[in-house]
């Protein structure tokens, strides 16, 4: 808990990025991400509206799945994707 509340915002999304890139392919794909959101937002989120448009919008970078640098620019202009995460880090 200690490593995780001392990351900086872009540490804390590359750690997010690395802990739910599951089968180590340096790249998120949408399985992943809808585990991320379930887990980090809860399973209603993970059914919203919103969560589609932002899986939609991962899906048009064109290969269904999302790199590490790509996903820290998504975050950076999504950064309500990781408000739980930012906010147990100011807890």
């Amino acid at each position: 808990m200690w490593n995780y509340n001392t990351f900086s915002r872009d540490g804390l999304i590359k750690f997010i990025f690395e802990l739910y890139d599951l089968d180590g392919s340096a790249s998120l794909d949408v399985d992943e991400i809808k585990r991320m959101f379930t887990e980090m937002c809860g399973e209603e989120f993970a059914r919203t509206e919103r969560s589609v448009l932002l899986l939609e919008r991962i899906e048009m970078l064109g290969t269904g799945a999302i790199r590490k640098d790509q996903f820290v620019s998504f975050v950076s202009k999504n950064q309500g994707v990781l408000m739980p995460a930012y906010h147990m880090q100011r807890a």
